[in-house]
């Protein structure tokens, strides 16, 4: 229980928001509830009366190693909001690429296909290419928009 209470207690520090990792978190508390109701059934069963050992003492956890984690996990975190953002004005121009090829003007739509192109090289170049992680998601919604756009 004490090892489950520490590695929650360091997850806190995380800004998770709504994602894969929030639910994960969710899975330590819902663990860590399922000892507190093990320990305290098993503290009914006791014969001679005796308390369960209590938590011990000071954390199992290094804690430099989590400050690192979280401090990478954040930087993380930044640089996927600042793809999410870049890739916001690709995303419209793309969009309206097509919809200026609905319409019939070409000429518009080659100069937003070529403006969505330099956001999507400059969001490639700052951010996505040195961190794997950003290629899914925003990224990869616009280089979606911007391949119907230029088939169109």
């Amino acid at each position: 229980r004490g090892f489950i209470t520490d590695v929650k207690s360091q997850l806190m520090g995380f800004d998770f928001r709504n994602g894969p990792l929030r639910r994960k978190y969710d899975g330590v508390k819902y663990a860590e509830r399922k000892c507190e109701d093990l320990l305290y059934e098993l503290s009914l069963s006791q014969e001679n009366g005796d308390t369960m050992p209590g938590r011990q003492d000071g954390s199992t956890l290094d804690e430099k190693e989590w400050l690192q984690l979280q401090e990478a996990y954040s930087e993380y975190d930044q640089r996927r909001e600042l793809v999410i953002k870049g890739c916001r004005d690709a995303q419209k121009a793309a969009k309206q690429a097509i919809f200026a090829l609905h319409r019939g003007d070409t000429q518009r739509s080659a100069k937003l296909i070529t403006s969505a192109n330099e956001c999507v090289q400059r969001v490639w170049q700052e951010h996505v290419r040195d961190t794997p992680g950003l290629r899914y998601g925003s990224f990869a919604g616009v280089l979606e928009e911007l391949a119907e756009a230029e088939m169109f």
